[in-house]
């Protein structure tokens, strides 16, 4: 059996993890990303979008100078909506 999803929104690459994870049945808001569909996405309510990332370019970097430093695996049970993330140094 094939489910397809379809969504007509507006929405940007950093909603694609968040609206995954809702197909999956896990609610989440991934870092900037909105699940489409129950939230429109920041490109939408952010006006110039790209400017305002722009300008927490820094956060942005020092959130992922951390996150490069872990080691992660991962394991998932679509059939227990089971998602685990492991990571450490």
């Amino acid at each position: 059996m094939r489910n397809i999803f379809e969504i007509d929104k507006v929405g940007s690459i950093l909603d694609v993890g968040a609206t995954i994870l809702h197909i999956l049945g896990i609610k989440s808001n991934l870092g900037l990303g909105r699940d489409l569909f129950e939230k429109k996405s920041l490109i939408e309510e952010i006006r110039d979008l790209n400017r305002k990332l722009f300008s927490w370019r820094d956060e942005i970097l020092k959130l992922w100078k951390i996150f490069l430093k872990f080691r992660t695996f991962s394991m998932w049970d679509l059939n227990r909506k089971y998602l685990a993330i492991n990571s450490g140094f």
